[in-house]
């Protein structure tokens, strides 16, 4: 009943839908390595051939089928660990996962955006009353030009969690690269009884490095219709949270956010272990800026590499 109300499936019980068949046709479109290629920027996106990207929505749903799933089989202590100081289990549970609700699907219904609109009117009013120079000179510094709270259109900066789910790459290879009956891509691997999927629940700090400016020709006609400038980040990620009893410092990460030319958000990350850059994520926020459903995406090597994981 969750992949269902998460997908936004009709509402039917078991015996007419089957979750396993389900479940292993997103597996087998997930896990494709083919899938992965360099017109599609590695990611669940579709070359619109006219020098922009938009949503490859199958490809979206079915990792959300493939995470949400291996999710709904976990526990959330077996993933978060303890309670941190002065949390409660309702409030773990809204770290285990993303909201259900169509209301997750609004723009701006992530939390923090209250106090981001808020911002944003306090600029409005600044303009209408000529404070506004006094106000940038109060803006950070990173390294291209000052910027204001109210300049993260996107909701970068604060603390995130992040789901990763992987597959034993003995089985990721032999899907892959092995031949069965003279081809690749043998789904049963997905409904043997040993097939295993690792799920991680990551917490990610991130902080606004640089907005570009919209000089710079890489920017979408909806990006500069909407004035939502490329902005880069950097930060940190922990395991299970930096709070936590036993927290981990897994990686450092560094990436971008921006407005594809379908008004939609892409998000890239690159993540370093012990200062060297391996993995490459690519993702688009469902339900647009801000939304409470988050982001939804695919990673493999920084390289791209033909025998990468996904």
């Amino acid at each position: 009943d969750f992949i269902v109300r998460l997908l936004g499936l009709p509402d039917i019980s078991p015996s007419t839908l089957s979750y396993t068949s389900l479940r292993t046709a997103a597996r087998a479109f997930v896990y494709n390595r083919d899938n992965y290629i360099p017109s599609n920027k590695y990611a669940p996106l579709l070359n619109d051939l006219q020098g922009g990207f938009k949503p490859y929505w199958r490809h979206l749903e079915d990792l959300m089928v493939v995470s949400m799933w291996n999710l709904a089989e976990e526990a959330p202590h077996t993933l978060l660990g303890p309670l941190l100081p002065g949390e409660s289990e309702t409030d773990r549970d809204a770290r285990f996962r993303p909201p259900e609700d169509l209301d997750a699907l609004r723009p701006r219904s992530a939390p923090g955006w209250k106090e981001q609109l808020t911002a944003a009117a306090e600029w409005e009013r600044a303009k209408k009353e000529g404070a506004v120079e006094k106000k940038k000179e109060k803006g950070k510094q990173g390294e291209g030009k000052a910027w204001n709270d109210w300049d993260d259109w996107a909701g970068v900066e604060g603390r995130w969690s992040r789901v990763v789910s992987f597959m034993d790459y003995r089985d990721f290879a032999r899907f892959n690269f092995h031949l069965q009956g003279g081809r690749r891509h043998d789904i049963s691997i997905f409904e043997e009884s040993d097939f295993m999927e690792a799920t991680r629940i990551i917490t990610v700090e991130l902080k606004i490095t640089r907005i570009e400016s919209f000089s710079d020709s890489r920017h979408s006609p909806a990006a500069i219709r909407l004035n939502r400038p490329r902005i880069h980040f950097a930060g940190t990620s922990y395991m299970p949270h930096p709070l936590g009893p036993a927290a981990i410092e897994m990686s450092r990460i560094r990436g971008f956010v921006e407005c594809l030319a379908s008004e939609d958000i892409r998000w890239q990350m690159v993540s370093s272990y012990g200062g060297e850059e391996r993995w490459s994520s690519e993702g688009v926020q469902v339900g647009g800026v801000g939304s409470a459903r988050g982001v939804v995406g695919c990673w493999t090597g920084v390289d791209h590499d033909i025998g990468d994981p996904v």
